[in-house]
């Protein structure tokens, strides 16, 4: 699902066709989406990477892949859940929210560690890395030529990026992969926070 970003009122007029240039706001918004899609992708694989192995160290080689089965069955309401939050509210205040709770769940191995920490990151992480590609692919209406292209381009980069940026620190344990993943998913977080605001209606007299 693509949502349109129809202007009402007082709001800055949309393109009418994708060849068409950019106007400011639109082109500030299409790069938060792009930038933060980006380290979208670097975020969400070390986390969904690294958390089987770290319970399959830190907790039991047995459990770990149950948290997988976890993240199965959070994941597949997901996506129906949050459309409709992003109906209800808005498409980049959902995201934000994804975001938002993709920091939590990377930071959950850090701040507290053991297995209830996994497993409420494997919940959290089911519950949002597939709607986080839904909300931002969903937003591509920006008036961009190839922005589907380029975002999947860049999305493609930050999976490759994200796990070579962390082996240097996998040597001692795994709370420094997942440390550098908060960080990730926190920037995205706040990019994504710029694009709210970025999308607000504006009046006529801003």
């Amino acid at each position: 699902m693509i949502w349109r970003f129809d202007p009402t009122p007082g709001e800055l007029p949309r393109p009418q066709s994708m060849g068409q240039p950019v106007v400011p706001r639109l082109r500030t918004s299409w790069w938060l989406l792009f930038i933060q899609y980006g380290l979208q992708g670097a975020g969400y694989i070390i986390l969904g990477t690294f958390l089987v192995v770290l319970v399959n160290d830190e907790v039991s080689d047995v459990l770990g892949p149950w948290f997988w089965v976890v993240a199965g069955l959070v994941a597949v309401p997901s996506t129906s859940i949050w459309r409709r939050i992003a109906d209800r509210f808005s498409p980049a205040i959902a995201l934000a929210m994804v975001l938002g709770l993709q920091t939590i769940a990377a930071l959950l191995p850090v701040v507290i560690g053991g297995m209830v920490a996994a497993l409420l990151s494997a919940a959290l992480f089911g519950g949002t890395f597939i709607a986080a590609v839904m909300l931002a692919t969903g937003m591509i209406n920006l008036g961009v030529k190839g922005a589907a292209a380029r975002l999947t381009a860049l999305y493609s980069v930050g999976q490759l990026l994200g796990p070579l940026a962390v082996l240097p620190l996998v040597g001692s344990g795994y709370t420094g992969a997942f440390a550098v993943a908060a960080g990730i998913n926190g920037a995205a977080f706040l990019l994504a926070i710029g694009l709210v605001l970025s999308l607000r209606p504006r009046r006529a007299t801003d």
